[in-house]
This record gives C-alpha cells, structure tokens and sequence, in this order.
C-alpha cells in the first residue's frame, strides 16, 4: 500500500473515531457540579477616559505554543506585547489551545510542561510590554490543554497551574466581565466546555457543554436582562458546529438566542478553512444538520418591529471564529460603540502593525444584525441617533495628522466617490484612544441594495506614510449583503456534526454490515463461479456496464475469501457498536500512565513475532529469507530447545485472559452507571420533570458472545491464513488437509512434544486444501522456474547439487533463474507460461525434488 492510501486509510479512522466517542465521553451534570466549583460571581470594571461611547477589547486564540516550534512563542512575545501597548484594550481574551500539546511527528499526544511553562513566561512577558493590568487577562482551555489529562485540578493538568486564570484563582468553568462607561453596560460571559477527563485526539475535537455548564451560562447572562443599553458578548473556544448537545438535548445556542446576544466569539477551526468562518443564528430558522450560508433564509416579522423599550429584544446571534495564531498569526479587536459590534483582523506574519483602523460606525453590512439593526434603523428618532457621525478607531505608533473618510457608489461599472469628508479626533482628558468622527447625510445612502454603498477610511501620518481600511460595505437601513461559504468553511461552519452523528453513525454500520453480509450470501447462493478465472476470458468483446458488474461482482465475491481483511472488518464493526468503553488506563496520575489496550495489543504483537522466529528456527528456514533487504543479519538469531516456554503460546492465552479481565471491569462501571441514570430518569418522570434521552444498557447475552468471539480471534482458531504467512511457516499451499494428520505422527516419531504437535498440525491446516475430487493432487504443470540467490546458494546443498547435475539432462523444461536475495523456490507454470504456484524448497532433498517434478509436471511449454 503507498503513502498516500495509507494517510487516507488512517485519516478515514480518525475521523470514525471522532465520530464515535462523541456520545460516549460526555461527562454527567452531576460529576460536573461535582468536579468544578460554580463561579456566580461578575466582575465589574469601569472604563474611565474618553471616548466614552466605545469599549474595545482583544482576541488571541489557538497560540499552539511547542517546543517543537519556538518561533511561535518569540512571534508572540515580539509582537503582541507593542500592539497591546498601542491598542490599550480593556479586556484581552485567549479563547484556548494555548500549548500544542504534540510530539514532533504530531503522532503522540499529551501535555508537554516544558511548553505550559513557555507559555507562562511569554504571557508575563507580554503582560509587562504591554503596560496592561494582569487582572484584564482571560484565558480558557482547548482541546489541546487536555491530552491525555485523566483529571481536572490533577498532577496532570497544568492548566490548572500554569494558565493565568488559576494564578488569579479564578475557579469555575464560566467566567464573566461586566465593562461599564458612558452610561452602557457590556457582559462578556467566558466558558470551559472541554471534556473533564482529556481524550486523547482526535477524539476531543467536540466540546461538550453539559446541562450545569448551561445553566451557570444563563444565570451569568441573566445578570443584566433589566438594562436597556447593554451588550452581551460570550466567549469560548469550540464553535458550535463542534459542541455537543446536553443528555437533555440542549446546547449553546438555545441559551445564546434566549440572551439576545451580540456575538459569540470562538476559535478552534484555523483560518486554514477560510476566512468567512462565521455564522449568524436566528430563532425562527432553526438548522438541526446543516445550514448552506453564513445567512439561512429571510428574517420574518421586520415590520411589525416596535419601537417600544419593553418591545421583546431580537432572537439572534453571531457567531464569529477568528483565525489561529498558530500558523496565520492572527489577531482580532472587537469594538462596542453604542451597541453597535464591529471588528478587524490582524496578521502579523508580515511583522509589525504601524496603524491599525476599525470602522465602528457605520456597521460592515455583511456581518451586522439582521433583525436589531433593521429596528434601530426605523426607530432612531424615538431612540435619538447615533447615525449622524462616521465613526472609527485609529491606533497608531505615530502621530496622525489627517483622516478622512470615503464612500464609494459601485453601481457605475467604474465606483465613484460620493462623499469624502474629512474626520476630527475626539479629545478628552486620560483618553484611551483615539475615536475619530465625522458628520454626514446618512439618509442620503438609503438604498435597496445592501452592498452598493463602501466605506474606506484613509489615515495619514506625520511621516506622510498612509494607510487604509478594508474597502467594506454598509447599509444604513439594516439591510444584509450576502455572503456565501466555501466548501471546506461549510464543511466546518455549516454542518452540525452533533446532529449529525447518529445518521453518519448508524449509516456506517448498514455499510460495513453489507460488507460483511453480501459476499458472504452471494458466495453461498449464487450460482455463477465469479472468479478470476471465470471473468477474465469474457473481458473481451464486452461492453463497459458488463465489465463494471463483472469486476462488482468479482470483488464482493474475493472478499470472504480475504480472511484478514473480512475479519478485520467484522471486528472494527463489533468495536462500534459494543467497545467506546474498552479504553483505559492502568495506573493512576501517580505512577506513569500507561493505555490498556495499547499494552495488550503491542504484547500479543511482541508474541506473535517471538514465536514466528522460533516456528521459523525449528523449520530450520533462516531469518533473511523472508526479510530480502535485512541479508547480513545473524542466521541464527534465537536459540531455543525443544521445550522452550514458547511453544505452549502460554504467553498468548494469558494477555487474552487480561483483556477479558479489562472488558469485565469496564463493562460493570458501564452498567451501573447508565443503571443509576436509568433510575435517575425513571424518578424524573414519577416528579414530572423532563428525564432527557437515556441510554439502555446492553444485553449481558451479546457481551459474552463478544468475549467468545473475541477469544476465537484472538487465539486464531479456524481462520485461513494468506499466501506468505504460510510461506513463512513453511507451508507450500499444495498440501491437502489429510496430509496434517500424517505430517503429526511424523513429528510425534521425532520426538516433538504434543503441544508442539497440535501448534504445527493447526498451522498445516490454515494452509491446507481440502481433499476433494478437484483437489491439487491431480493438477499438473507444463513448466517450472527454480529461482535461487546465488549468494545463499551455498546454505543449500541440496538445491546445488540438483541444479549443477540435472541442468541439461532429464528436466530440460526446469529453467533457473537467479535473483537477489531471493530463497530456493518453485515457479510453477501453465501451458501459456504463466505463473500457477510458488512452493519454497528451502529444507527439501534432492531426491524429494526430483520425485515432486516427476508427479507434477507434463512438459507443453517452452520456458524463457
């Protein structure tokens, strides 16, 4: 198999994987509540200083800090400490993955405290460059701050020392921050939603909010509902694309619409996805498996919006996913002027920011309310306007002398100024930044479309080096210009994966069971012989459609008799179905964490090799003959005697009795807990309160079939083996099966033990055909090929002694060919000279050589 089937193979696993563990791993409200500590406190900042209609704040997300990759943390420090120091924000908020948490070939996967302690360095150095106040500074888990973390507050989870929300002691799994100035309030409302105990990826690439989680989320949100000039934003770090819903079939978004809220600021996804990672959600559209655009469908009810201050605020939401500063070094400032949300993007892979602009005022119509700003549009002269300035944010490390701003009418096929007016500064004492504002005519830009009207804004400064924002649409009347997804950001924004689950789950399981099922039922029933042989001469004169059918047909009838590849099946559909809980660990986070199935598995792997030398030592085959490149290795590279410990397999048995033992114990963890839920529910319904979806516990019949099949696989009873295993063992494949019994009284004559004789007889027949009428006994070749490497020639006399005195006499059709590397060996050929059987003859002698190409070959074909 090459490379690139290999990463699809293995990518199509991950995937499965991530798939599967989704409804398995959530954690219960009740060890969440029990595992956190619920933090109902709001911390209150007042901003102080002008201008005092605007509140900005930054966004880090996805740092990814290595020690495989250090010029992320110098990228970090170099650069983000002086932009903070120039913006001033009043929050700064790092939406998780803060450490990569990845071995160097990205295979191994859990917390590294090298990097946890990078990451407090370079934040304390950032802090300190910055001139900021520590106490502004959030920052939440990812997914990747949880590998392989068996605990929440454990030995292992340096989170919970390392992060700067546990250096403040910020306890709990949701934090919040009201800012006030200038008679407005803003709530931010952070969130932890990753899983209490850290998977290992990919299996945690889902947060997994839980009905706590929700609750403390809208209690926190709740804080504020009887103010009218306020601005709710949340924060965290899995979009909701990737958060699961609650056993009660809630999630996040049920409580974001019941808030009203602005924003829902994320990250997770990358900007290798796209740039347009967003999503705007409205109540009366719901998506319960996908949505096609950053908009789904029309919002209703737009003119029956009242004006009134008890008027029941809009069900909506953004959602915005901001790139990574892993590879895009990416860097977002969210302004809030006048409950109007804006925000620009920054990257910094091209170095440092000289000026940095974000219009505040008037709003990108691409990414504004659809609902709210049609209403503020119609109710501005009961409310008093906040639309008869141009207003925007400029930062800068120098001093600028001019603004101005621009607007362009696209309509023409050439876009022509419509206005370019210039813009004043906002003075003010303890200013803590620079708003820049101009007065203008907006009721002059109404207009039916939302994208034919773009602000630019132009900053000049006193080193005459100017600058501009992105050229971007607005729409005064509240009207959204339309944005469409590419396929890789539907893939991730689009659908949800949540709901998607049990469809891809259970559509997998139809897939791989009509594997499994099919070539088995067309094997048994149906008539026609789809073999090679049988296909390949009605190939010609044949139209495509027959061939397709034909080569269906032929695959689906090959697959039963693909031993390895139909068991591996079979076992990979019972893993889906019955073992999300076979995974565990064996020791505790006091001792070194050690995976129970990787043990076993490498164990029976350690095993299996161990005897295969030994097999292959006792058929006195050499090391370097199934290994061609590995030649120079020792001949002898294990000694063992007759009554080695190996040949019982003992070692075999017992890792099969410590599996049972794991499926045993996880097996009873898995009953008694959903037994307790069961109750839980069942008492949930006698109160009459809503008992959510509960998961039944499977049947203890089907566990012990499991276990039965389990040990028949395990122990390799009654399967078939391929070609080159019996190769390896030293079985041709021309033995018929009543010759096993015959080849044990023989070993029995020579002394072997009886478990011994059982081992090879049962090898013998995985190789063997059965005895029948059609059976190899009567099949004859018209030619053969000894092929033989000439440097190994010499640890084979009798081969030699064939080939140097029955050359040129009486087996004239035996050609001989010599090929690197290559063992003794047989090619046995048709009558068309093409290749029927390959049979090692590695220990045979030369008068059993002779006698064999007596019974089996009939001369018909000139060998070349």
């Amino acid at each position: 198999m090459d490379v690139a089937k290999w990463w699809f193979l293995h990518l199509l696993v991950m995937v499965f994987v991530a798939i599967l563990v989704l409804p398995f791993s959530r954690s219960s409200p009740e060890s969440e509540a029990e595992g956190r500590t619920r933090r109902l406190r709001g911390n209150v900042i007042e901003v102080e200083g002008e201008p005092k209609s605007v509140v900005w704040v930054v966004q880090l997300s996805d740092l990814h800090l290595s020690v495989h990759h250090p010029e992320r943390a110098y990228d970090l420090r170099r650069y983000v400490g002086p932009a903070l120091a120039m913006i001033n924000p009043s929050l700064v908020l790092i939406t998780g993955d803060l450490t990569d948490g990845k071995s160097k070939d990205l295979l191994t996967m859990k917390q590294d405290e090298i990097e946890w302690i990078e990451y407090q360095n370079v934040l304390d150095n950032v802090i300190q460059r910055s001139g900021l106040n520590k106490e502004i500074f959030y920052d939440l888990r990812g997914n990747h701050d949880c590998f392989g973390v068996p605990k929440a507050g454990g030995a292992y989870d340096y989170y919970q020392k390392y992060s700067i929300n546990a250096k403040l002691r910020r306890d709990g799994n949701v934090q919040s921050i009201t800012l006030q100035n200038g008679g407005w309030k803003h709530l931010f409302v952070g969130f932890d939603s990753a899983m209490e105990t850290g998977l290992r990826g990919p299996t945690n690439l889902f947060g997994h909010p839980t009905n706590q989680l929700l609750a403390n989320i809208d209690l926190e949100l709740s804080q504020c509902d009887v103010e009218s000039a306020i601005t709710k934003i949340a924060f965290g770090h899995f979009p909701l694309s990737f958060s699961a819903l609650t056993d009660d079939g809630k999630g996040l978004k049920d409580v974001f619409l019941k808030h009203s809220l602005s924003a829902y600021l994320c990250g997770h996804l990358h900007a290798k996805f796209g740039k347009n990672i967003k999503r705007h959600h409205q109540s009366n559209h719901p998506t319960k498996y996908y949505q096609f655009n950053i908009h789904q469908g029309f919002p209703t009810n737009m003119d029956e919006q009242s004006c009134s201050s008890k008027a029941n605020s809009s069900k909506e939401f953004w959602e915005w996913e901001m790139g990574d500063w892993r590879w895009s070094r990416a860097m977002r400032i969210l302004a809030i002027d006048s409950g109007h949300v804006s925000y620009v993007d920054l990257d910094f892979r091209l170095g440092s920011k000289e000026t940095i602009i974000l219009p505040t005022f008037p709003l990108d119509s691409r990414f504004m309310q659809r609902i709210s700003s049609v209403r503020d549009f119609k109710c501005q002269p009961k409310r008093g306007s906040s639309y008869e300035l141009i207003r925007t944010l400029i930062f800068s490390r120098t001093e600028i002398v001019l603004v101005s701003a621009k607007v362009y009418d696209t309509r023409p096929e050439t876009p022509i100024v419509v206005l370019d007016s210039s813009m004043r500064k906002i003075e003010g004492n303890g200013s803590r930044g620079d708003l820049y504002v101009a007065p203008w005519n907006w009721r002059a830009f109404e207009d039916p479309s939302p994208s034919r009207y773009r602000l630019q804004i132009e900053a000049i400064d006193i080193f005459g080096k100017t600058s501009y924002s992105e050229l971007r649409p607005f729409s005064i009347n509240g009207l959204t210009a339309q944005v469409s997804w590419t396929w890789r950001e539907f893939f991730v924004m689009g659908c949800q994966w949540a709901s998607i689950y049990w469809p891809a789950f259970w559509s997998a399981i139809l897939f791989l069971s009509s594997l499994l099922l099919v070539p088995q039922v067309l094997l048994l029933c149906w008539k026609k012989n789809y073999s090679y042989e049988y296909v390949r001469p009605n190939f010609a004169g044949r139209s495509l459609r027959e061939h397709l059918v034909d080569g269906a047909f032929l695959a689906l009838m090959e697959l039963p008799r693909m031993t390895v590849v139909w068991f591996g099946i079979l076992m990979y559909l019972l893993y889906l179905l019955f073992f999300p809980w076979f995974f565990g660990h064996v020791f505790t986070e006091r001792g070194i964490v050690a995976y129970m199935t990787y043990q076993v598995i490498g164990a029976m792997a350690a095993e299996r090799t161990t005897y295969r030398k030994y097999h292959l030592l006792l058929s006195g085959k050499k090391e370097d003959d199934s290994l061609e490149h590995n030649y120079g290795q020792t001949k002898n590279a294990i000694s063992c005697d007759s009554n080695c410990i190996w040949r019982r397999r003992w070692i075999r048995k017992f890792l099969f009795l410590i599996t049972v033992v794991i499926l045993w114990k996880h097996w009873k963890i898995v009953f008694y807990t959903r037994h307790n839920r069961h109750l839980r529910g069942r008492a949930k319904m006698l109160s009459g309160e809503p008992s959510g979806r509960q998961m039944i516990p499977q049947s203890a019949a089907l566990r012990c079939f499991l276990v039965l099949l389990l040990a028949s696989a395990t122990l390799g009873l009654g399967e078939r083996l391929g070609a080159k295993e019996c190769e390896d063992l030293g079985f041709t494949g021309l033995a018929l099966c009543s010759d096993c019994n015959t080849l044990g009284e023989y070993v029995k004559d020579k002394g072997a033990s009886s478990s011994s004789q059982l081992e090879l007889v049962s090898d013998c027949r995985k190789c063997c055909l059965e005895d029948s009428d059609d059976s190899l006994s009567k099949v004859t070749f018209s030619g053969a090929i000894l092929e033989v490497c000439m440097r190994k020639l010499m640890f084979y006399p009798e081969v030699a002694a064939f080939i140097e005195e029955e050359e040129k006499d009486e087996f004239s059709y035996v050609k001989f060919k010599y090929a690197y590397a290559s063992p003794p060996k047989l090619i046995m050929l048709d009558s068309e000279g093409n290749q029927k059987e390959t049979i090692r003859i590695d220990n045979w002698k030369h008068e059993h050589i002779q006698q064999f190409l007596k019974e089996k070959m009939k001369p018909g074909v000139s060998v070349s």
